[in-house]
């Protein structure tokens, strides 16, 4: 199995900012343990609840109850992402952090491929361009305009 315990150190940390991001979580899990579980090195996902007022803090509470790979930190009070990432990165036990967002735009199944360049010794740092369909393309432009 790849997905790490507590028992079992990963090689590589999935941070997770999360905010009111209730509802997405439990897929997002179910995809990430998914993508994850094949793969011959070990992973464990550390999400990490940025002051959500929505249910968040009780999902992550059952998903983590379900999942040992799973870490929950929380903030009492949002931070912003780069505390988010912070605080993750603070906990997370493996050699290659990847960030990634909790709001499902992205898939987890491209993990491996952007971490792998990395335990290849072929790269420091991987980035990923979304492709296809972008659903919230006018609230990008909107947002960006602004």
């Amino acid at each position: 199995m790849s997905l790490a315990t507590g028992a079992a150190l990963p090689e590589v940390s999935v941070l997770v900012p999360a905010k009111d991001e209730a509802e997405n979580l439990p897929e997002f899990v179910r995809q990430a343990r998914e993508a994850l579980l094949p793969l011959p090195y070990s992973c464990e996902i550390v999400v990490i609840d940025d002051g959500s007022r929505d249910g968040t803090a009780d999902t992550l509470r059952d998903l983590a109850a379900k999942h040992p790979f799973l870490r929950v930190v929380t903030h009492r009070s949002q931070r912003g992402i780069a505390d988010a990432l912070a605080s993750g990165a603070d906990v997370a036990r493996g050699r290659v952090l990847v960030f990634y967002p909790a709001d499902l735009q992205y898939r987890p199944s491209d993990i491996p491929g952007l971490v792998q360049p990395i335990l290849d010794d072929a790269a420091d740092v991987v980035t990923g361009t979304k492709q296809g369909h972008y659903e919230k393309r006018f609230v990008s432009w909107v947002y960006n305009g602004l």
